[in-house]
């Protein structure tokens, strides 16, 4: 018996020292580390390719520029958490810009012409999550190619070809005003920022995401209302993108009916990138807002060199398998950690004569 406690206080140290390391790589592997990393090493490399890199109005121009994608990008993110997918969110920023445009046109005053977006995205969105959660065997995938389509369809029937320039004078400081120099969207992504980060990783509604994109049925059997949080996630993808026309309105001082075209593979670029798990359960409003800043700085520093937009989307392509790449990886290397582990854990045999 002493020699057994002997071995075991041995052996302890050994298993604590695994238990560390496994929690150093677990750290390391942790995908907000890694976009950190990308977006530490894309300011470096651009800093070092161009000295307009660093201008201040250039910096702050190219804000305008994709911050409004951005503002998609968290909503788009509770929508991949669930296990799903929304590719009609292009076609709600023409559609609610259309609209807006419309009441503008009418000599409706900035409230009105915002409320009027805002509540038609609101609509919108929940028209998505009720078709998704009433046809269940359709996938929303299916759902939401059919609504972007006819989201956009409405758009060229009001407007064909024109385009409504008739704007309050106010809705152009959206996208071109600041504050200290500072861009409004900036202070807006921000605020998105905090507010989704509380919401989703400090509340029981944010809990509830990750619990049905891990598994569904057993949320239902658990007692979430599960079609409720579909509809709503929907909605509020809605009512963001429509914010994100009021952005893109005031920064082209117009609404067309083919605005913010192919915008959904570019939200869903950023929040793939970003470590959010196209399955669901997996994923972090950190990583999500570093991802949105690495694809927007990362276009604008190579554009600096005239790299050709083929070029950049090749870039941005390959940076997207790296999400798929590095679970994997971990995956691989936990493995080997695992056997070693349970056999310095495992207590000596006895013999049959003790």
């Amino acid at each position: 018996m002493i020699k057994h406690d002997r071995t075991d206080r041995q052996t302890g140290p050994r298993v604590i020292t695994v238990h560390q390391e496994r929690s150093l790589r677990k750290l390391l592997f942790r995908w907000e580390f890694t976009i950190i990393f990308l977006f530490v090493f894309i300011n470096i490399m651009n800093a070092m390719m161009s000295e307009n890199y660093l201008n201040m109005m250039n910096l702050s121009n190219t804000l305008k520029m994709f911050l409004d994608k951005g503002i998609v990008a968290f909503p788009m993110m509770m929508v991949l958490l669930l296990g799903e997918i929304d590719i009609s969110v292009a076609s709600q920023i023409a559609l609610t810009g259309t609209v807006m445009g419309w009441c503008a046109s009418r000599g409706a005053n900035l409230s009105v012409v915002l409320l009027a977006g805002l509540a038609l995205g609101a609509l919108l969105g929940w028209f998505n999550g009720f078709l998704i959660t009433k046809f269940t065997e359709l996938s929303s995938t299916i759902i939401t190619l059919a609504t972007e389509i006819l989201y956009r369809g409405l758009a060229w029937m009001i407007l064909e070809n024109n385009a409504y320039t008739n704007w309050p004078e106010a809705m152009h400081q959206f996208s071109w005003g600041s504050v200290g120099g500072i861009p409004v969207i900036l202070f807006v992504f921000f605020a998105e920022i905090l507010v989704f980060a509380y919401v989703i990783h400090f509340t029981k509604f944010g809990r509830s995401l990750y619990a049905m994109g891990r598994n569904e049925k057993a949320s239902l059997y658990s007692g979430l209302r599960t079609g409720r949080i579909k509809r709503l996630v929907y909605m509020l993808t809605g009512i963001f993108s429509a914010l994100a026309s009021v952005f893109l309105c005031s920064k082209l001082g117009s609404s067309r009916a083919n605005m913010a075209m192919n915008y959904e593979m570019d939200v869903i670029a950023m929040v793939i990138l970003g470590g959010v798990s196209v399955s669901g359960g997996v994923g972090s409003v950190a990583g999500v807002a570093f991802s949105v800043f690495v694809i927007g700085l990362l276009r604008y520093g190579l554009g600096l060199i005239n790299v050709s937009s083929e070029i950049i989307m090749i870039i941005i392509g390959t940076l997207l398998i790296v999400p798929i790449a590095i679970p994997n990886l971990k995956r691989f290397t936990g493995e080997s950690d695992f056997l070693p582990l349970r056999k310095r854990s495992r207590p000596p045999g006895r013999t049959q004569g003790e």
